[in-house]
């Protein structure tokens, strides 16, 4: 992204899928161990940058979007909501959002 000269990104990963399989293959790595790994990531490359004195390479926010298909039951996009809720109390920088979703309650 840096190369690209990528100002901003926002991700919009499938999180209806509660885990993903890990680099292994055999275990699974769940939203906050993912919301996690990008934290990390995005913290790792401006530190590398930082102790090389580039920082200013790094001028990009990135954020989450967490989705889901409008045509799911009722039901289960509140589950949603309240899984993105969680994220989003858990990783206020990196998920994306004002709360103005729809009433379905």
């Amino acid at each position: 992204m840096i190369k690209e000269r990528i100002m901003y990104a926002e991700l919009r990963p499938m999180l209806m899928d509660k885990s993903i399989p890990s680099d292994d293959g055999i275990g699974k790595v769940n939203h906050d161990e993912q919301m996690k790994l990008i934290q990390d990531a995005v913290e790792a490359k401006k530190e590398e940058l930082r102790s090389q004195g580039k920082l200013h390479l790094f001028p990009f926010g990135l954020k989450i979007i967490y989705c889901t298909p409008r045509s799911i039951p009722k039901t289960r996009m509140r589950e949603e909501m309240q899984d993105c809720i969680k994220l989003k109390i858990k990783f206020p920088d990196l998920i994306c959002g004002k709360w103005s979703f729809p009433c379905i309650f």
